[in-house]
């Protein structure tokens, strides 16, 4: 529920809350020399309205919250936070420190385990994912840690929280896997990884591709809840998806693809799509140099919307 608008130079952002309409900009908000934000890997809460970041170029980490006159800061990188708590990592050789923190910058407890690259706050604690891919929780009281499962999807490189906050879309190099929120797996998918630079992920579902470049590109989409898969088909990014993320438009050779619950809806044109509405009903495409609004059931008949020339950008918003 919340844009972040960075700088090219990683140093300043302005945040927009959805919603509200409530607007920051991190120059007056929270001025740091030598700031560089790494918002591709920000965490939001649910709500939009804080955003846990790290700062690099400090070594550090920030918060910045819509309800808060100030940001806080924490020792160590971004690793996820909810209404109350903020947790830190401080990844030392293959050890880290895992600290938690109130949002006031106040210390809670601190634990100790192998270097981690995901996780979340769960009522069942603190879900880590280590390098290794073990899942671990940690109490968010004392700091005890107990070791679970372990992931057989390679070395982890990265993890996003879902929408709903319990969740985890854990990211290896030899796959994908699903972890909820008492660190139990859900579900592994083979030699697949989330869709985008950061992950394909809607209130509902999210997507995933071939990991291999070698192989034929396959898209699929998952139900968080289950980790079932809804439809999957041949197709490459870039990806498009409703806010739901369970209806995804993916391009094909021939056209582009729809996948939903409900099957894959195949498109045979020379249309491009470019954007896919919040509800899934429209999707906006690329058509003999113009961009135009296309129904999203294959057999309507009913004429596209002329959106105006190519090169305009087309983003759907919540009427």
């Amino acid at each position: 529920l919340t844009l972040l608008a960075p700088a090219s130079n990683s140093g300043r952002a302005v945040l927009a809350h959805g919603p509200s309409g409530d607007v920051i900009d991190t120059d007056t908000f929270a001025p740091v020399v030598g700031a560089r934000y790494e918002f591709d890997d920000a965490r939001s809460s649910p709500s939009g309205r804080d955003v846990l970041v790290t700062d690099s170029g400090n070594f550090q980490s920030v918060l910045i919250s819509f309800d808060r006159d100030e940001p806080s800061f924490f020792p160590g990188l971004a690793l996820a936070h909810d209404a109350d708590l903020v947790v830190t990592a401080q990844n030392v050789g293959s050890d880290a420190t895992i600290n938690v923190f109130d949002h006031a910058g106040d210390p809670v407890t601190t634990g100790r385990t192998s270097s981690v690259r995901a996780g979340m706050i769960t009522d069942a604690g603190v879900v880590l994912v280590t390098v290794e891919g073990v899942v671990v929780t940690m109490s968010a009281s004392s700091g005890d840690t107990s070791d679970g499962a372990r992931l057989d999807i390679g070395t982890i490189e990265s993890g996003s929280v879902t929408p709903a906050g319990d969740r985890l879309v854990v990211a290896g190099a030899t796959g994908t896997a699903l972890v909820g929120a008492d660190g139990e797996i859900i579900a592994s998918y083979d030699a697949q990884r989330p869709a985008g630079g950061l992950p394909l992920i809607g209130s509902m579902c999210f997507a995933t591709v071939t990991a291999d470049d070698s192989a034929e590109p396959r898209i699929a989409v998952v139900d968080t809840t289950d980790g079932s898969v809804l439809a999957e088909t041949s197709g490459s990014e870039p990806l498009f998806s409703d806010a739901s993320g369970c209806t995804v438009a993916a391009t094909t050779p021939s056209g582009y693809d729809l996948l939903s619950a409900e099957g894959v809806s195949q498109f045979e044109t020379d249309d491009t799509p470019h954007a896919l509405a919040l509800d899934g009903a429209a999707v906006a495409v690329e058509r003999d140099g113009r961009l135009a609004l296309a129904g999203s059931d294959p057999d309507e008949s009913a004429d596209p919307i002329d959106l105006g020339p190519r090169g305009r950008t087309v983003h759907f918003t919540q009427a």
